[in-house]
């Protein structure tokens, strides 16, 4: 029976040990593993770095399951043999300077070491304490998305929103104060959900409805040569319940101390760094 590998040949094995190999060649370069323990247990050992055991049995066990028969001594000196030259092809990009030039290579060793900042807390566990906390403090992030009915008035000029904001300290309602001052009040449906209010009146009276309350009136807000003031006349959207988003809550702990732990890692690197920063750096915009 013919395996799998006969007709793709060595570039089917390459892309088996790419995708073996990848993330313990990144995390290697980056030097996150201790390089005595890879090159004690190593396999084989490519200019002083070592290829692992582990990775050896991955290499084996990815080939199997390509293969519809047991792996001969040829099919494992093969597998060595693609780790031992993916070791070879990563020191040369090293030395090239890839990961310094290569865009796309340069992001995924970045993002690479985001994760190893967040390791540590991945494994931690909230208490029921922390998140009630966390749900206590930020309830308006949990809560379902809630509808809102608006009225808007619109100041042609300066004078008229200084006028509409008199006649309002003195005691008009908004719809008379727009009126006695001419501004314009253009009609915005009710009860829009509170994502869709941008596409009527942009996302800067949007931003402010979601920490006004009802009766609440807000502005200037400056447009396109007019100023625009906004009544929350009415909202609607029932308080939740902590059971109901605690695994939302639980998810949202969780990346706050991963970017928390991510800021305490860039901060050791950057004390322990040395770096200078140019007295004349390039002004693209002269």
């Amino acid at each position: 029976m013919k395996d799998n590998f006969s007709s793709s040949g060595p570039a089917r094995l390459y892309a088996v040990a790419a995708l073996v190999g990848l993330s313990g060649a990144i995390l290697s370069a980056l030097g996150v593993f201790d390089r005595s323990a890879r090159t004690s247990q190593a396999a084989a050992i490519v200019n002083g770095e070592g290829i692992t055991r582990a990775e050896y049995v991955r290499a084996l066990t990815a080939m199997q399951e390509s293969l519809r028969r047991p792996l001969n001594a040829d099919d494992k000196k093969r597998a060595l043999d693609l780790l031992i030259n993916e070791e070879l092809l990563l020191q040369q990009s090293l030395d090239l300077g890839l990961p310094r030039e290569d865009i796309a290579l340069r992001k995924l060793l970045i993002q690479s070491v985001v994760k190893i900042a967040a390791l540590d807390e991945r494994e931690s566990l909230p208490t029921e304490d922390d998140l009630r906390a966390l749900f206590e403090k930020e309830r308006k992030l949990f809560s379902p998305a809630s509808t809102v009915t608006i009225n808007i008035a619109a100041a042609n000029t300066s004078e008229m929103a200084l006028t509409f904001q008199r006649l309002l300290a003195d005691g008009e309602t908004f719809k008379d104060a727009a009126h006695q001052a001419g501004l314009e009040t253009p009609n915005i449906p009710p009860d829009l959900p509170i994502a869709k209010i941008a596409d009527y009146v942009g996302g800067d009276i949007r931003d402010a409805l979601i920490t006004m309350a009802v009766g609440d009136i807000a502005g200037p807000f400056p447009s396109v040569g007019r100023e625009r003031f906004v009544w929350l006349k009415s909202q609607t959207g029932a308080a939740i319940e902590f059971a109901a988003v605690k695994d939302q809550v639980a998810a949202e702990w969780r990346r706050r101390r991963e970017e928390k732990a991510f800021d305490s890692y860039i901060a050791r690197l950057r004390s322990g760094a040395a770096i200078q920063i140019s007295d004349s750096l390039p002004d693209p915009s002269s």
